[in-house]
C-alpha cells in the first residue's frame, strides 16, 4: 500500500509504501526544506508479526553528504547498532519515532491493539532529524472513543500532545499542525 503526507511545518512530502504480510515492512522517502536547509531522507522500517520493530535504517542527504544509521532490535527490547554493539541505555523499546514522519504513529498503535479508553505508557527508540541522533522517548497512546465511526489516539510526549485521527490501516489522516494526509 501507499500513501502520502504533506509537512505543514516547512515545506517538505513523505511518500511511504508498506505491506503487512508476514510483519511489516515500510519504505519511505521525504523531501523536507528544514529551517537550516533541504534535505532528502529515505527511511525503512521492519516489524515482528507481533507488532515490535526489529530494524530501521534512516539515511539523510543534505548538500551531498549523507549520513546513516541503522539499529535493530530482538522484538523484545534489546538494540545493537550496525556493528553488532549492544545499546542498553535503548533498553526496554518495542517501537520507533521517527521525528519527521507520522507514520511511526502507526507503529505502537497497530502494536498495541488498544480498546476505546486504554491507554499506554511506552518507551519508544527516538531518532531526531535533521540531527539523526538516537534517544529513548516517554510516550503515551491513549484510544478514545471513536468520533463519527473513525477511531482517534491520542499521543502525549513530554511537552507535546496531539490527537489523532487513523483510518483502517491504523495509519494518521492528520496531524495536528504537523501533517495532512494527501489522497493517493
Amino acid at each position: 500500500m501507499e500513501v502520502a503526507w504533506s509537512c505543514l511545518d516547512w515545506p517538505g512530502v513523505e511518500h511511504v509504501r508498506w505491506s503487512d504480510q508476514d510483519g511489516l515492512r515500510v519504505d519511505s522517502n521525504a523531501v523536507m526544506a528544514f529551517p537550516d536547509g533541504a534535505a532528502r531522507i529515505a527511511y525503512r522500517i521492519e516489524a515482528a508479526p507481533d507488532g515490535a520493530t526489529t530494524w530501521v535504517e534512516v539515511e539523510l542527504v543534505r548538500e551531498h553528504a549523507v549520513r546513516r544509521i541503522a539499529v535493530s532490535g530482538d522484538g523484545l527490547g534489546a538494540w545493537r547498532d550496525e556493528s553488532g554493539a549492544p545499546l542498553p541505555e535503548l533498553a526496554g523499546c518495542l517501537d520507533v519515532d521517527i521525528s519527521i514522519t507520522p507514520f511511526t504513529n502507526t507503529l505502537p498503535i497497530r502494536r498495541l491493539g488498544l480498546r476505546p479508553g486504554q491507554a499506554a505508557d511506552l518507551r519508544v527508540l527516538y531518532i531526531k532529524l535533521p540531527e539523526l541522533e538516537l534517544s529513548v522517548s516517554p510516550q503515551r497512546y491513549t484510544r478514545l472513543d471513536a468520533a463519527g465511526g473513525g477511531e482517534r489516539y491520542r499521543y502525549e510526549s513530554p511537552g507535546f500532545r496531539a490527537d489523532l485521527p487513523v483510518d483502517e490501516h491504523d495509519l494518521v489522516l492528520d496531524y495536528p499542525e504537523g501533517w495532512r494526509r494527501e489522497r493517493t
